[in-house]
């Protein structure tokens, strides 16, 4: 089973081709998008792709997304903070192979570095966590956009923008973990972290400095898990979007 999650930018509009080449490329079984702007656009993909969809509501104007070749069971989502937050996504998806139901969440969480959007992305965090409600025994994966840095990784701060930089002057070029190690805490692994030590950035193409796309697989489907990796072709994946997608694929 091979998932995408990608932040496509302001809905893709003026780059839909590009991100539907790399999707044709990939061939995914399931796809997890962030800054939806457009549902009519999700609904074409799922039509040229030969999936079934699900976008969240929500106040915002950037949304998540979800598209499946297999059945999508049940769909919810949900505001982390109400009126203050992007939604949360969360849907039942039945794998044939998996002889029982995925339980997946797709996340865009609050941006920038600065400590005190840490201290907010990880309320979201919290509130998503206590509305998953994962079933004991059930494989469950959760991936986005989380705009939170990993302990384990060290963002190259030359490339990146000013007012990114000047945050981080204030707290000591350090940036806050608290997200991650939320996740790890609630027995999420970190895919691409679990499988490699190299840096895996995903923003911005060409040359990315930062990692904020990530997969969480709980325990129950971690030893499903054969890759994951950031999606460096074809050559229109530079041009589709300030993120690269990031790929796992799950022995199933």
């Amino acid at each position: 089973m091979k998932v995408i999650t990608f932040n496509i930018k302001d809905g893709g509009i003026g780059r839909e081709h590009f991100i539907l080449e790399v999707f044709s490329n990939t061939q995914p079984d399931l796809i997890f998008l962030q800054e939806i702007t457009h549902a009519d656009l999700v609904h074409e993909w799922a039509a040229t792709l030969k999936m079934e969809y699900a976008v969240a509501k929500g106040h915002s104007r950037r949304h998540v997304a979800i598209l499946s070749r297999f059945p999508i069971r049940a769909c919810s989502s949900d505001a982390p903070i109400p009126l203050l937050s992007r939604d949360v996504l969360m849907a039942t998806i039945e794998v044939g192979s998996l002889h029982q139901l995925l339980h997946v969440a797709v996340v865009h969480l609050t941006a920038q570095p600065f400590f005190v959007f840490e201290w907010y992305r990880l309320l979201e965090v919290k509130s998503m966590l206590r509305r998953l409600k994962q079933p004991s025994g059930s494989p469950c994966l959760i991936a986005g956009d989380f705009n939170a840095v990993s302990p384990e990784d060290h963002p190259n701060l030359n490339l990146m923008a000013w007012h990114i930089r000047l945050m981080l002057r204030l707290q000591v070029h350090r940036f806050p973990h608290a997200v991650i190690a939320a996740m790890r805490s609630a027995g999420f692994i970190d895919c691409f972290r679990s499988l490699y030590d190299e840096p895996g950035y995903t923003l911005p193409p060409p040359d990315p400095a930062i990692r904020f796309d990530y997969f969480f697989a709980n325990e129950y489907l971690k030893p499903f898990l054969r890759n994951c990796n950031v999606i460096r072709h074809p050559a229109a994946v530079e041009h589709a979007s300030d993120h690269f997608p990031l790929l796992a694929d799950f022995a199933l």
